[in-house]
């Protein structure tokens, strides 16, 4: 459509503004001279490399996610092999990647306990510890959850 095709000449004009700072660009099917000049414009070359930083910070974001969830799901397979669940090495290396994340996220623990703490009874539930390992990216499965929440809460 042509609006679309007007969005796609401003937004290859404002990439190419940045090479080229005095060019002047055109909506499409306009004439030169007619339309919105986009050369020179330093908001427009500014706008521009604000809405690059953020789509980039968001690939990075993505990226770090699909991570997170890679090294989650390992953690599952790692569980699901005999008596890893045990393994006082594997369950200590684990605690310190939940406490890692749960500080990433929430900025220490205390906080990461208050807001996870939905009951607001001071302990964590079950549901709420699934809750947890959901929000910091650590798919499991279910029994291994349950063992996993009854060996920490005791």
């Amino acid at each position: 459509s042509a609006s679309e095709g007007g969005v796609e000449v401003w937004v290859v004009g404002a990439v190419e503004n940045m090479a080229t700072p005095n060019a002047r660009y055109t909506s499409k099917g306009s004439s030169q001279g007619q339309g919105t000049p986009k050369g020179g414009d330093k908001s427009s070359s500014s706008a521009m490399a604000k809405a690059m930083a953020k789509m980039e910070a968001q690939r990075e974001l993505q990226s770090q996610r699909a991570q997170e969830l890679k090294v989650g799901e390992e953690w599952n397979d790692t569980f699901r092999a005999k008596g890893n669940i045990r393994n006082p090495d594997v369950l200590t290396k684990f605690w310190a990647e939940v406490k890692l994340r749960l500080g990433k996220k929430f900025g220490s623990i205390q906080m990461a306990f208050r807001k996870l703490d939905s009951s607001g009874d001071g302990q964590i539930t079950f549901l709420e510890f699934c809750d947890m390992m959901a929000l910091i990216s650590m798919p499991m499965d279910q029994r291994i959850f349950r063992q996993l929440f009854d060996k920490a809460s005791g």
